[in-house]
């Protein structure tokens, strides 16, 4: 897959209608602001940093070292958004990936857009940005963490 231009970066962070969920506020923020991680491969702490910011404290499940122990920490709980309901903004949404693997995590964040740390973005230096959901692809489970 193709990186995604600063330019095309620019053009989606600046169509984003801000969000009444605080954590989508919050991982959008995440994007641009110092603080949160920039390197490749951090998308799980990346996230995790989102989430604690928003709420102002640390959640157990989300204190896990990969997106994969998240995923799999997350499977059978009350925070498992069913399949086939509507995302909405602020929504985790996780991809498992295969045993050995990292897994990906990013943020729901609306207008049909995921905030996440990953490697497909412009630059090698800081790997924060935005695609769509088609982009981003199928996941493995959405989480709906309790509202703060």
């Amino acid at each position: 897959m193709a990186r995604i231009s600063r330019a095309t970066f620019n053009k989606r962070l600046a169509g984003l209608r801000m969000p009444e969920n605080l954590i989508a506020v919050m991982a959008i923020r995440a994007l641009t602001v110092p603080g949160y991680p920039t390197a490749a491969g951090y998308c799980q702490m990346w996230a995790r940093m989102a989430y604690e910011h928003a709420i102002g404290r640390t959640w157990d499940f989300a204190y896990l070292p990969s997106a994969r122990q998240a995923c799999l920490a997350f499977k059978n709980t009350r925070y498992v958004v069913p399949r086939g309901s509507m995302l909405e903004p602020g929504d985790v949404l996780y991809k498992q990936g295969l045993p050995g693997q990292f897994g990906h995590v990013g943020i729901y964040v609306g207008g049909g857009m995921v905030a996440e740390n990953s490697t497909i973005h412009y630059t090698t230096s800081d790997a924060r940005g935005l695609r769509t959901l088609k982009e981003f692809g199928a996941y493995t489970l959405a989480v709906r963490y309790p509202a703060p």
